[in-house]
């Protein structure tokens, strides 16, 4: 996780300091460029599943939604 934030911060992301009374707590924050970052993923990401999608019944969709939840929760198990 801190090799994570520490990207995330070097990248201008989100910003860390310290909590005011527990100095070993981080406050982690996320900046304005993390903020336009987000909102260029979230862009993308639902322009992926429109394409993804184009084509598909709501039936389908349901179905696959549904698989994918099951697969995600397969491995999840198998990880731990």
């Amino acid at each position: 996780m801190s090799v994570i934030v520490a990207n995330l911060e070097r990248a201008g992301t989100v910003s860390r300091r310290s909590h005011e009374a527990h100095g070993r707590i981080q406050i982690i924050e996320i900046t304005k460029a993390g903020h336009e970052l987000l909102a260029r993923c979230k862009s993308a990401s639902q322009s992926a599943e429109a394409a993804l999608l184009a084509g598909v019944t709501q039936t389908d969709e349901i179905a696959v939604r549904r698989w994918l939840v099951q697969v995600a929760k397969h491995l999840d198990a198998a990880i731990e």
